[in-house]
């Protein structure tokens, strides 16, 4: 036969546990029983936002941004200026060439180029090769990074 051990001994932690917790649970129902409707609604919100992890202004604006903008500024970040205009041109154009077509176009019917992730992708990475390259001087390197982005748009037959 086993004996169990007092309750209300300084050595049981899991004792004080239970009863620091039932206090703090009857001192928060203490506490919401005087509180308004209102009142109540406000901390259960609050109560999930302390549960969530705060999201940085960089984090939420990957998820509110196209994925285009974050391109962008991913690009400008990085200081390829030159490269972010010419997309942005090349963006624009597209754009005004596809309304200038009007709604009868088969331009009209195709993905505008900012929805076009793979397109976006193969022209950021070509783009900010050539202009790294550009810096430092090295010519060859520019004509090969134009030259693999020209093939990448021959072989997919888009002109």
């Amino acid at each position: 036969m086993t004996t169990l051990p007092a309750i209300n001994t300084k050595g049981n932690r899991a004792s004080t546990n239970s009863v620091n917790e039932r206090a703090a649970s009857n001192a928060s129902r203490r506490n919401t029983r005087f509180m308004t409707w209102r009142e109540r609604e406000l901390a259960k919100q609050q109560k999930i936002r302390d549960e969530k992890p705060t999201m940085a202004k960089v984090d939420t604006s990957m998820y509110r941004n196209s994925y285009k903008h974050n391109m962008c500024v991913e690009m400008l970040k990085e200081g390829f200026h030159k490269s972010f205009d010419e997309l942005f041109n090349l963006i624009e154009q597209r754009k005004k060439t596809r309304l200038d077509a009007g709604m009868d176009s088969v331009l009209w019917h195709e993905k505008p180029l900012q929805e076009q992730t793979e397109k976006l992708d193969q022209l950021w990475l070509h783009l900010t090769k050539a202009e790294a390259a550009l810096r430092v001087g090295k010519w060859e390197d520019v004509y090969a990074a134009r030259h693999q982005l020209a093939q990448y748009f021959l072989s997919t037959n888009d002109q």
